[in-house]
C-alpha cells in the first residue's frame, strides 16, 4: 500500500514538472516573438511619419498661398479676412490628405479669432504693413529661409505609440543654429492612416498672442 501511494506521488510530481517546464519555454518562445512585432511597427510607424511630413513639406512648397488668410482692405486699413478665400483654403488642406481633422478645425478657429480681432478693431493693421499675429516668420517652418530642400530635414521623435506621436525636426549638417532650431509637430492616426495633427507655427494661443 505504501508503495502504490509512492508510486502516485512520484508520477504526480514528475507530470507537474512536466508542465512547468512547458510553460516556461512558451514563455520564451512568444516573448521575443512579441518583441519583435512590435520594434517592426515601430519602425515602420516612423518611416510612415518621417514620409508623411517631408511630403507635405514637398506638397507646401509648390503651392500658392492666395487663399490663406487673405486680408479685405479698405481706404488704409484692414478689416478683416476674405470669407470665400479662406474656405477654398481648408478645402486645400482636407484634399491634400496631409492634415487630420484636428489640425484643419485648429485653423479655422484661429482664422475666425483672429478676423473677429480686426474686425472689432481690437488689432489695427494698415495697408502694406506686416500682418500683427505671425510676425516675420514663415509659420509652417518658424523660419525666414531655408538652407536645404526640407527633404534633407531631419526628424526626431519625442514620444511615439500606437495612434499618437510627437516630434521635432531640424537641419543637420549646415551649421550649429540651423541644428539647434526645432520645429515641433504632433502626427495622429485617424481612420487607420497618419495625419499631422499640430504644427507649432499653427499654434492656436501663440496665432492670438495669448500667453
Amino acid at each position: 500500500m505504501n508503495i502504490l501511494k509512492a508510486t502516485i506521488i512520484i508520477a504526480l510530481l514528475s507530470l507537474s514538472a512536466c508542465k512547468k517546464s512547458d510553460e516556461k519555454a512558451t514563455t520564451l518562445t512568444t516573448s521575443p516573438s512579441t518583441y519583435s512585432t512590435q520594434k517592426t511597427t515601430e519602425k515602420n510607424d516612423k518611416t510612415v511619419i518621417e514620409t508623411l511630413v517631408k511630403n507635405m513639406y514637398l506638397w507646401n512648397s509648390k503651392r500658392n498661398y492666395d487663399n490663406e488668410f487673405q486680408p479685405v482692405v479698405k481706404g488704409n486699413r484692414v478689416i478683416g479676412y476674405n470669407a470665400e478665400s479662406h474656405k477654398l483654403f481648408l478645402k486645400e488642406l482636407r484634399d491634400s490628405g496631409y492634415f487630420a481633422d484636428e489640425f484643419i478645425k485648429n485653423i479655422d478657429k484661429i482664422w475666425q479669432d483672429q478676423n473677429k480681432l480686426i474686425t472689432d478693431g481690437k488689432v489695427k493693421w494698415s495697408k502694406g504693413d506686416m500682418g500683427p499675429f505671425a510676425g516675420d516668420v514663415n509659420v509652417w517652418c518658424g523660419c525666414q529661409d531655408e538652407p536645404a530642400e526640407y527633404t534633407k530635414i531631419a526628424i526626431h521623435f519625442d514620444e511615439l505609440s500606437n495612434t499618437n506621436a510627437r516630434l521635432y525636426w531640424n537641419w543637420e549638417g549646415f551649421g550649429a543654429d540651423w541644428e539647434t532650431t526645432h520645429y515641433n509637430m504632433r502626427c495622429v492616426k485617424e481612420n487607420g492612416n497618419w495625419k499631422i495633427a499640430y504644427m507649432q507655427g499653427w499654434d492656436y494661443a501663440a496665432s492670438l498672442g495669448v500667453e
